[in-house]
């Protein structure tokens, strides 16, 4: 089976989704629902990708995928939106040794 090489990244994009999707109660409904459409997107689009080898990703969908890649990163506080508490403190921490 010969598979684009951008399939693993996509399982990876699939996996940080649901990670945020376990810290995703600290969000709100709005982007909650943005969440679970973005799942279905990548969702589908592995299905597409794995069910035909001559399948070729839009740029679009990728370029889609990249944005989703970014705004699921569990890493960044202000999209994980945590309240106080120790795991507060680690994204804190986390996003001083980025800064500095």
């Amino acid at each position: 089976m010969n598979q684009p090489n951008y399939l693993s990244r996509l399982i990876d994009l699939k996996e940080r989704i649901l990670q945020w999707k376990s810290i995703g109660p600290a969000c709100s409904e709005s982007e909650w629902d943005a969440m679970e459409a973005a799942r279905e997107d990548i969702n589908e689009l592995i299905r597409l990708i794995k069910a035909n080898d001559n399948y070729i990703a839009p740029g679009y969908r990728l370029k889609k995928a990249n944005k989703y890649w970014n705004m699921y990163n569990v890493n960044n506080i202000e999209t994980v939106k945590i309240a106080k508490g120790v795991v507060h403190d680690i994204f804190l921490d986390n996003k001083k040794k980025r800064n500095a």
